[in-house]
């Protein structure tokens, strides 16, 4: 892994292996997990990621 690289969380989509990766700071990772645990509780959806 790049150096510049190692404090940043990578995501893609698995189903588009060449197509675009978005990059998040630690921040901004926290931010989103934590929003997404939020919605997914308050709409009764079960804890965690399918």
């Amino acid at each position: 892994m790049a150096d510049d690289l190692a404090d940043r969380v990578l995501v893609r989509d698995s189903k588009d292996r060449p197509g675009p990766v978005l990059t998040f700071g630690p921040t901004a990772w926290t931010a989103f997990v934590t929003e997404v645990s939020r919605v997914r509780q308050r709409s009764g959806e079960r804890a965690g990621f399918p």
